[in-house]
């Protein structure tokens, strides 16, 4: 469980405080996380629908809106409260740290992982080598959410990454980056707030 640093999130119960946040708010995933999904949804098209990997898929959610081929996650109880929700789901226990996805797939999708990983250079590793043609990830913007400070402003995130930190850690691989803003989907270059 090397992939993960000791912080608070490791000591809450995200299944529970999805329930919770159900309960109070009327959703289990943040409204910013399920536009990110439904803009790759977009993207990833459905003529014809490729294989996908969703890696870090915590409950599922967003898998189950792109109709993930395989969801994947390094914690049992995720998997388990993601079984439940969407039996249609298949489902395995994958660090991304460890090591690249057994088999390669058309698209490998990471929302809001890279963030709480410690080894992150790996990880974006692993996440493009388990992929045949596309990576999508979504991960906070340190300039518009923690700048100047030592440590994320979200206690549960390990490192926030510069939009330019990112873009170092995929040079070498055969991809073009493309960010977007979270809210409108616009297209950003590295440098823009």
């Amino acid at each position: 469980m090397d992939a993960y640093q000791e912080n608070p999130e490791r000591r809450i119960d995200m299944v529970a405080l999805g329930y919770q946040r159900f309960n109070q708010e009327g959703y289990v995933i943040w409204p910013e996380s399920q536009h990110v999904y439904r803009t790759i949804d977009r993207l990833i098209g459905d003529t014809p629908r490729p294989s996908i990997l969703e890696a870090g898929a915590g409950i599922g959610w967003g898998a189950a809106l792109l109709r993930a081929t395989l969801v994947t996650d390094c914690w049992d109880r995720h998997l388990a409260f993601c079984s439940q929700l969407y039996p249609h789901l298949r489902t395995a226990r994958w660090n991304i740290v460890d090591h690249p996805w057994c088999q390669p797939y058309h698209v490998v999708v990471a929302v809001e992982v890279l963030e709480h990983v410690a080894k992150q250079q790996q990880a974006v590793h692993h996440l493009f080598e388990s992929a045949r043609d596309r990576v999508y990830l979504s991960t906070p913007n340190r300039r518009n959410r923690s700048l100047g400070q030592e440590r994320p402003a979200n206690a549960y995130h390990v490192r926030e990454l510069y939009p330019s930190e990112l873009e170092a850690m995929i040079v070498g691989w055969p991809v073009v980056l493309t960010i977007r803003h979270w809210a409108t989907g616009e297209k950003l270059t590295p440098d823009t707030d």
